[in-house]
Order: structure tokens, then C-alpha cells, then sequence
């Protein structure tokens, strides 16, 4: 990986299973919903540079969505709440990734 795509990944985090909406504004609402509720962070829509669902829409699971960070340390917060709050017991409530 060069340096340039890892920088561009260094401000990013992947979301899984967050249900399709019908913009990225309505993404991003949802995204802010679910890291206060979930994760205890009052992030705010200045906080996200870009909002991207990859791959080709599909009517059975929702396309994974990239968050790109404007501040790494928000990025590193939100990541590392996500560990504490991980369950080895349902993976699929682990909806963050690093990316």
C-alpha cells in the first residue's frame, strides 16, 4: 500500500449492516443516531469529511458504508469504543471496522 491510499485510510472506519437510506444525509443521520445511542459519542455532521456506500445496491443486506473522518482523534474514539463495547457472543452487533 503506498503512502497516499494509507493516509487516505487512516482517517477512515467501515460500517456493516446499517440499513440503506435514500442519501447520504439520511446515512450520516443515521450514523450519528447510532454512535450516541450505541457508543456514548456525540459526533456531529462536521465531524465526517464523506459518507460512501460501496459495491452495487442489493435488495438482501445493506452495502457496507465508509465514514472518512475530518480528525483522526474522533476516528480513534469512536473506533476504540466500539472494542469496549464489542460481544464475542453476537458478532453480528459488531457493526465497526477499521479500515
Amino acid at each position: 500500500m503506498d503512502k497516499l491510499q494509507q493516509e487516505r485510510y487512516e482517517n477512515s472506519l467501515q460500517l456493516v449492516g446499517l440499513p440503506e437510506s435514500q442519501s447520504d444525509t439520511e446515512d450520516i443521520k443515521q450514523v450519528i443516531k447510532l454512535s450516541k445511542e450505541k457508543l456514548g459519542i456525540k459526533l456531529k455532521s462536521s465531524d465526517l469529511q464523506e459518507v460512501t456506500r460501496l459495491g452495487k445496491k442489493n435488495r438482501s443486506k445493506p452495502r457496507n458504508l465508509t465514514l472518512k473522518f475530518r480528525d483522526k482523534s474522533v476516528r480513534n474514539n469512536m473506533y476504540e469504543r466500539q472494542k469496549k463495547t464489542m460481544t464475542n457472543s453476537d458478532p453480528s452487533k459488531n457493526i465497526l471496522y477499521k479500515r
